[in-house]
């Protein structure tokens, strides 16, 4: 792994890990030629040295290269060898308010309506339909973690690491292996990836397309997970399925995405696009624009803005801001954000003012209440804050940061059956969210509601067990009910994370001494 301020090959200083997998680990870093930040894939030195590995990686590089830009396809910026370890520099698409920046995440943090699943639809397959013109033969691993989505709700194709490709007829790349993720992966892929085409990544589209109706859920039961049994088992079960009948304008076109006959499919993309379309213009009674260039560069500056935000350095993130505004003045995202920026600079009231001016000019837009009532919030005026933060529902229904803050101003207004409801919805629009779980735990906690707590925290854990608080909680569950031997072993878990824990430093002694005078009794 990189350290934060290391420079690659002269030209990319490094900031901070995203992420990691098996090929290596992707950075935030800053490319001093371009003068802008990107995400950096770095292959692992020891799989640098396998032919094979780095042909594909090259690879990768190379499709990635050949599509240029497009508003709905990651780009790649340069590709080259850096102490023998092979990196690709790419777009860096910054997360929003939830931390999200990514289709699954998006599925698990969020409601997404008809109108955003149809956006996002038409927004994919025309990032595909740009792919194919380009070269690409099929994607092989569309997936929603391989979708970006933007701060202002636009998505783009990423990781064409499986991707089978051809630029000219003496420059191609058949794999025939079987690649892929299981979930996602037509019939045939399971067979032959070299038969896969467009229609394979229609498939996988398909799939995508029916979770983003239906909160993430697939469209078929997951087997049991064994490891071994995994790979045939969900074979079968992409051979085999039937869809279930579904109230939606989507649910034929879906249907035809899922066929298990490849000529049962959409022949095309440009065809399936067509009839996104089409169902756009019926639904919304217009017709569905992509955004203009202008549009999409004043959409650029505001991530690249986000981006040097995110680098701590905000004079240069409020230059990029104001530059996006100068070519877009109504993108109420980059207003949204510059006023955040002039916050953490500690330009409050002007930030305030700017928040303000947009609750007006657009009052659909409700990440304006949900920061002033954060602002409400951070003075201690909790029922000014819930105004704002209930405006904020009325206009974005399920915003979870506004639900989550609601819960925590009733929790410390001492209105607990407001707060505990408040936690509930949140829990409803994000099922899955450790923090949110881990939340209402500690709520229950300080109530004494021990078993209820049990089950937020048990489930928190099991979404982050690497979590020192919730498993300290999770130990005062434990003394609550009784069972000290158990609060110890939470406890103890805590202080092999971090053995300086304070909290299950003290909560561990008291334990102990309860468990004592237990068996003594």
């Amino acid at each position: 792994m990189i350290s934060k301020g290391v420079v690659v090959n002269e030209r990319f200083s490094i900031h901070s890990l995203l992420g990691e997998g098996g090929f290596g680990h992707v950075y935030l870093a800053f490319d001093r030629d371009l003068g802008r930040t990107c995400a950096l894939k770095m292959l692992r030195p020891e799989l640098s040295s396998d032919t094979h590995t780095r042909d594909s990686f090259t690879n990768e590089a190379k499709i990635w290269l050949n599509f240029g830009k497009h508003p709905n396809v990651v780009s790649a910026l340069a590709v080259d060898l850096f102490n023998e370890k092979l990196y690709i520099a790419l777009e860096f698409v910054p997360p929003d308010e939830l931390g999200v920046n990514t289709l699954d995440q998006a599925m698990s943090k969020r409601s997404i309506g008809l109108p955003l699943t149809l956006q996002w639809a038409i927004e994919i397959t025309s990032g595909l339909l740009h792919g194919y013109n380009h070269g690409l033969i099929a994607h092989r691993d569309l997936k929603p973690s391989n979708i970006m989505v933007d701060a202002s709700d636009h998505a783009q194709i990423t990781d064409f690491g499986l991707a089978n490709y051809h630029i000219a007829q003496t420059r191609s790349r058949i794999d025939t292996s079987i690649s892929g993720t299981p979930l996602y992966m037509a019939p045939e892929q399971f067979v032959d990836g070299g038969r896969c085409n467009q229609q394979s990544d229609i498939y996988s589209f398909g799939i995508i397309l029916y979770q983003m109706l239906h909160k993430g859920e697939l469209p078929f039961d997951l087997p049991d997970p064994d490891p071994q049994a995994y790979f045939a088992v969900l074979r079968y079960v992409h051979n085999s399925y039937q869809l279930a009948r579904f109230d939606s304008p989507l649910y034929l076109v879906i249907k035809k995405c899922l066929e298990k006959n490849p000529e049962c499919r959409y022949s095309r993309v440009d065809d399936l696009l067509r009839d996104l379309e089409q169902i756009y213009c019926d639904v919304f009674r217009r017709k569905f624009n992509l955004p203009s260039e202008a549009e999409t560069t004043a959409r650029d500056l505001n991530n690249r803005a986000v981006s040097f935000f995110m680098l701590g350095e905000v004079p240069h993130a409020l230059n990029l801001i104001d530059e996006a505004l100068i070519i877009d003045p109504n993108l109420h995202l980059a207003i949204n954000n510059k006023a955040s920026f002039l916050a953490s600079f500690g330009r409050v009231s002007d930030a305030v003012s700017l928040w303000t001016t947009l609750t007006q000019v657009a009052p659909n837009f409700g990440r304006s209440f949900y920061n002033l009532g954060n602002v409400l919030m951070g003075k201690g005026r909790l029922e000014a804050a819930i105004g704002r933060f209930r405006e904020c529902i009325s206009v974005e229904p399920g915003y979870l940061p506004a639900l989550a803050n609601l819960a925590i101003c009733y929790q410390r207004l001492g209105n607990n059956a407001a707060a505990s409801m408040m936690y509930d919805e949140a829990i409803g629009v994000a099922p899955n969210d450790a923090q949110l779980h881990y939340n209402k735990g500690v709520f229950l906690v300080e109530n004494e509601q021990f078993t209820g707590a049990l089950h937020h925290l048990t489930f928190a854990v099991s979404l982050n067990p690497s979590h020192v608080s919730t498993l300290n909680y999770l130990g005062l569950c434990y003394r609550g009910i009784g069972e000290h031997q158990k609060a110890i072993t939470c406890f103890d878990k805590a202080l092999s994370i971090n053995p300086s824990y304070e909290h299950a430093i003290r909560n561990r002694a008291a334990a102990i001494v309860l468990l004592r005078t237990h068996e003594e009794l």
